[in-house]
């Protein structure tokens, strides 16, 4: 379980702070990234709001991957206190108000509530931090002078470190995941998925602080894991022991199997893996729908599939020609979809959840050669679709969308 927490976190935001893209432009705006840039350049009275937690907001969450920085001149309110904070923003009734947080769940949560309010120019931006941190070393011209951290190591993306890699033979790959997870035998198939780097050292993070002769001080490190929780306690712990060329994979190896292979050239060629499934990308996916004998399979519970969970943020609708077949009756019904075993099959679940994964391995096991994993699920379509930007026509793959999660 632990090895999950940072899937369980994320799906507790998702649960907790949901705000549907159905209100953008509408109620309040949205801005991506590389427009903020020219707009922030034209004005000068405006606010910058940061409405995640305190400690996410000072880089000292307990949960290490939740520290990815702030903007400069930000205040920090949290989105559960909004609405009790509302006279500390008062002078910016009729000012521009930037709202931000991690992905845009809870900043669009409180650019409704806000706008509800009476303020008058409130806009969500795109992607929050998360974007941020993919981009910050991109093109767009003023994420670096805008982005502040408070952490000791820096944060690299798929693409940096892809640039690294290249262009630095001497770089040291340490991953801190258990040997299990390194091996891909570890019990939970998702853990399993995502592979290694090539030439990557591995020290389980509770190994490090007794292993650090193992650890070069005169090269640059680049610290891995699943998800990037612990990647970031392992930068930590070598910053305090005197290493300095120290940076972690934002997001760690999910980040990785999750990028655009348009964005990230010869990806597969720096990782090693041994599931007979492939990954891929919304991206990817979208150029695989073309195809006539494409087996779509959503592998949710009936109830996520038909919009009727408990959990009304689950019901955001199914992948257009999706079949649904539930991992726990997967099994019995392998006979229905015996005709794709060598056709391409693509599996998918909320987001990036174990069934799927689980779902992935027992059809290879069952003789089906070309499966693969939608990585974030029907989730990271719609989020990559609302908050990334040229990105709105993943919007296509979805359907039946319920009303009030649009």
């Amino acid at each position: 379980m632990k090895r999950l927490l940072p899937f369980v976190i994320a799906i507790f935001l998702i649960q907790q702070t949901s705000a549907q893209f159905r209100f953008d432009n509408k109620l309040y705006q949205t801005i991506f990234w590389d427009d903020l840039c020219k707009t922030l350049s034209q004005q000068k009275d405006y606010l910058l709001l940061d409405v995640r937690s305190p400690g996410e907001f000072a880089d000292s969450s307990t949960m290490a991957s939740m520290n990815i920085g702030h903007l400069k001149g930000a205040i920090n309110i949290d989105v559960r206190q909004l609405p009790d904070s509302l006279d500390k923003l008062e002078p910016y009734k009729n000012k521009t108000i930037y709202v931000y947080c991690s992905h845009s769940q809870r900043s669009r949560r409180a650019s409704k509530l806000l706008s509800e309010k009476g303020f008058k120019n409130v806009v969500n931006i795109n992607g929050g931090m998360t974007v941020l941190n993919l981009q910050k070393n991109s093109n767009i011209p003023c994420i670096q002078s805008v982005y502040q951290s408070n952490v000791s190591y820096a944060l690299v993306s798929p693409a940096e470190m892809r640039s690294i890699l290249v262009k630095d033979k001497n770089v040291v790959i340490l991953d801190v995941r258990k040997d299990s997870s390194y091996k891909s035998i570890a019990s939970i198939e998702l853990i399993n998925a995502y592979g290694r780097f090539r030439n990557s050292v591995n020290i389980p993070f509770e190994n490090l602080s007794s292993s650090l002769s193992q650890v070069p001080q005169n090269k640059k490190i680049i610290v891995v894991d699943d998800f990037g929780n612990e990647s970031a306690k392992a930068a930590i712990l070598l910053s305090e022991k005197g290493y300095k060329n120290i940076s972690v994979l934002f997001n760690g190896l999910d980040e990785w199997a999750s990028t655009d292979p348009a964005e990230l050239s010869g990806k597969d060629q720096f990782i090693e893996r041994k599931a007979a499934y492939g990954l891929i990308t919304p991206e990817e996916f979208s150029k695989m729908t073309a195809q006539k004998d494409l087996l779509v399979l959503d592998v949710r519970a009936d109830s996520d599939y038909h919009n009727i969970a408990k959990n009304y943020w689950r019901n955001i609708g199914n992948v257009k020609q999706a079949v649904n077949i539930p991992y726990t009756l997967l099994s019995d019904k392998m006979d229905q979809i015996e005709q794709y075993k060598n056709k391409p099959v693509v599996v998918y679940a909320f987001s990036t959840s174990p069934e799927s994964f689980s779902s992935a391995k027992l059809l290879t096991d069952k003789g089906f050669t070309k499966v693969y994993v939608l990585m974030g699920g029907i989730f990271n379509i719609r989020w990559r679709a609302g908050n990334i930007k040229d990105h709105a026509y993943l919007n296509d793959l979805v359907t039946n969308i319920p009303a009030d999660n649009l």
